[in-house]
């Protein structure tokens, strides 16, 4: 009985984390919505812990369904609680660790030029499926024109292909 109630936990658990990593991922995202959506979920994990402390699991539907005692309720409470210390102290340590640009003004200023800020890894793994595109069997033929360009897909601009032709000079051979 004890395991069924564990991964009826677990179960309820584990959807909230999908639902988050769900939230994390798409070409819409940026650093302002991913601090939204993990504030959100650090506070609901916060809410779980008291809830679930009271003997109240609406937010755990599984778990509601099954005879949980006492002592299983403890160990979630404490799982509960580590994995809230945890979420603090690496938002803390995220914190303290990215003042460089008051620590080194002059060098921020030039560096943070060429940073592009991957706010989840959604993107860094679109980038590398379109790198491996470009550089497999697939590419026999220049095709960039249909596939486009690493830097297109990784980005919502498109190319103003007419403006180009426009402003383009021929220059006769010397």
């Amino acid at each position: 009985m004890k395991r069924k109630t564990d991964i009826a936990y677990l179960t309820n658990l584990f959807t909230k984390f999908n639902m988050v990593n769900l939230q994390l991922q798409g070409d819409s995202l940026n650093l302002i919505k991913t601090k939204s959506i993990l504030s959100a979920f650090f506070a609901r994990v916060k809410l779980m812990k008291q809830n679930i402390g009271r003997g109240e699991f609406s937010q755990f539907p599984n778990l509601s369904q099954t005879s949980c005692q006492e002592d299983d309720v403890s160990t979630y409470v404490q799982y509960l609680n580590a994995l809230y210390s945890d979420f603090e102290s690496s938002l803390k340590t995220y914190i303290s660790n990215s003042d460089s640009k008051t620590t080194y003004p002059l060098l921020w200023n030039i560096a943070r030029k060429f940073l592009i800020s991957f706010p989840s890894s959604y993107l860094v793994e679109k980038g590398f499926s379109t790198v491996t595109n470009l550089l497999t069997k697939k590419r026999n033929r220049l095709g960039i024109i249909s596939r486009g360009g690493l830097r297109l897909t990784l980005t919502k601009l498109t190319p103003n292909v007419d403006n180009l032709l426009l402003k383009h000079q021929v220059h006769p051979s010397h």
